[in-house]
């Protein structure tokens, strides 16, 4: 399971998209779990904004669910909450992840 250092995974962007190789599910999922992992997921949220309002792409519900738990587990609160309002533009119609977090005391 091999997951590309943030820096990598900014550079395979430009050159997929320069090569016309647009992201998809499987892609976002990958990249948002290297900033996950490299302690940058709030980069890797604006990432997904930005491939979203480009290209439509967007990760799976999981994986960005996963990048929220660890926002919160790193007590980033308004990082969660600005992730919280990107899942309401990426999935208009689930509201689950809001509601939850609502529940939990945070402003979204």
């Amino acid at each position: 399971n091999c997951i590309l250092p943030c820096e990598d995974a900014d550079d395979y962007l430009v050159r997929m998209t320069n090569a016309q190789i647009y992201p998809d599910e499987t892609t976002m999922d990958i990249f948002l779990l290297a900033y996950m992992r490299n302690q940058r997921a709030g980069t890797g949220v604006s990432m997904v904004q930005s491939c979203f309002n480009q290209y439509g792409a967007r990760p799976t519900t999981g994986t960005f669910r996963a990048v929220v738990d660890s926002l919160l587990l790193q007590e980033d609160s308004l990082e969660a909450e600005r992730a919280a309002f990107v899942y309401q533009q990426l999935w208009p119609n689930e509201t689950t992840l809001v509601d939850e977090l609502r529940s939990e005391g945070l402003n979204v």
